[in-house]
């Protein structure tokens, strides 16, 4: 019966804490694994696992925050770039390479910041 009942278990993954639900005694989390895959209530979640799993969210949300940044610094060069190449004064010009120079820049630090996230992310 036991070896029969172990046959059915599957191992899986905590990807995500999603909740708390029923007077905080279970935790809502999505899972992963081999043919498992969904949301799941968690009796006792031991508190490392939660603190981990809330550490990942934090880190999920600023990859996503840089990701936004970058391409608004990407648009944002593009488009100061584009009001230099099309006339008006020379310190007009001057001042829209100025700033399409700050925007990339802004960009490429983001995007150092970004891989030393997603680095830390995938550990």
């Amino acid at each position: 019966m036991d070896a029969e009942r172990a046959k059915q278990w599957k191992q899986v993954s905590e990807d995500k804490l999603l909740g708390t639900v029923v007077a905080g005694r279970y935790k809502k989390c999505a899972v992963s694994g081999e043919d498992v895959g969904g949301e799941i209530l968690v009796a006792l979640l031991p508190s490392q696992v939660e603190a981990i799993l809330n550490n990942r969210q934090q880190q999920e949300a600023q990859i996503t925050n840089l990701n936004s940044r970058i391409q608004e610094d990407r648009s944002l060069a593009r488009n100061v770039n584009a009001a230099a190449a099309t006339g008006g004064s020379r310190a007009y010009r001057n001042a829209n390479r100025s700033q399409a120079k700050l925007a990339t820049q802004d960009e490429a630090a983001a995007k150092t910041s970004l891989n030393k996230l997603k680095a830390d992310y995938a550990e």
